[in-house]
């Protein structure tokens, strides 16, 4: 894994795209680091969500990271503005291809902030 020696190395990042292995342990390390290489502002992007390893991280990071990721809508990028049934039906079901957070926070879990179950 290189993005530890990115973290190192001081770089940083304005959008970082996850799409690689479909483990759990994989996509939540990825998650992390990710997450620490992001410039304030920056996007960090989820590919495959619907896989079950993958949602189970974005559960995780929807109740355990809101203090430092936004989660953003994507429909406004879409040609069809998510006008579509088949775009709708996946949304509700919790489906949809592609899940974009927004790096809001510093870096560091507040005190306060409580440990969610995912």
């Amino acid at each position: 894994m290189c993005l530890p020696a990115f973290l190192e190395a001081g770089k940083s990042y304005q959008m970082i795209y996850i799409d690689g292995s479909h483990n759990f342990e994989d996509v939540f390390l990825d998650c992390h680091y990710s997450y620490h290489l992001l410039e304030p502002g920056g996007v960090m992007l989820f590919d495959d969500c619907s896989d079950l390893n993958i949602a189970k991280v974005l559960k995780f990071v929807r109740g355990n990271m809101a203090y430092g990721l936004t989660e953003f809508d994507l429909k406004p990028h879409r040609p069809d503005k998510g006008r579509s049934f088949r775009y709708r039906a996946a949304k509700v079901a919790g489906l949809t291809h592609l899940a974009a957070f927004q790096k809001t926070g510093s870096g560091r879990r507040p005190l306060e902030h409580k440990f969610r179950r995912f």
